[in-house]
């Protein structure tokens, strides 16, 4: 049919990656795994409170890749992937700042879950020497950590 209708591009490659797009626009991938203690586990993926220009575009669920409906209901061990990015003028702009974890800093042995962050302020992610750490109210933060954090 596709030929029929003169819908076949004989000159390009009909398999795209997703890595494929980002290199035309300027998106942002990101893979997140949803443990039990994740917020999303057990929502509907239309209750998911999202960044402007932000959509997430698979779910791997064991070996099965899941496209996301409004009514899809999230599970712990599911990996989620996000995009985000650059849509025709309109540019995301994250503000992130890092603050680095000295053993005389405040927050040096304490647990997410202890700092009182103000509303406007989330840890997204702990640089702990090579490792990245997406974290949970009951990371512990060390001397030598790097806390990424959005300030909105």
């Amino acid at each position: 049919m596709a030929k029929k209708l003169d819908m076949i591009d004989e000159t390009g490659d009909a398999l795209r990656t997703f890595t494929d797009y980002t290199e035309q626009k300027e998106l942002q991938l990101m893979r997140l795994l949803l443990d039990s203690g994740n917020a999303w586990v057990g929502m509907a993926v239309r209750d998911l409170d999202l960044p402007p220009d932000t959509m997430l575009v698979i779910i791997q669920r064991g070996e099965n890749s899941v496209i996301p409906r409004g009514d899809t209901i999230l599970m712990a061990g599911d990996t989620v992937v996000l995009t985000a990015g650059y849509y025709g003028k309109l540019r995301l702009t994250v503000p992130l700042c890092e603050v680095r974890i000295t053993a005389e800093h405040p927050w040096n042995g304490k647990t997410l879950a202890e700092l009182s962050l103000p509303k406007e302020e989330l840890v997204v992610l702990i640089r702990r020497g090579t490792e990245s750490i997406i974290p949970l109210g009951d990371t512990e933060i060390c001397d030598g950590n790097i806390l990424v954090k959005y300030e909105n």
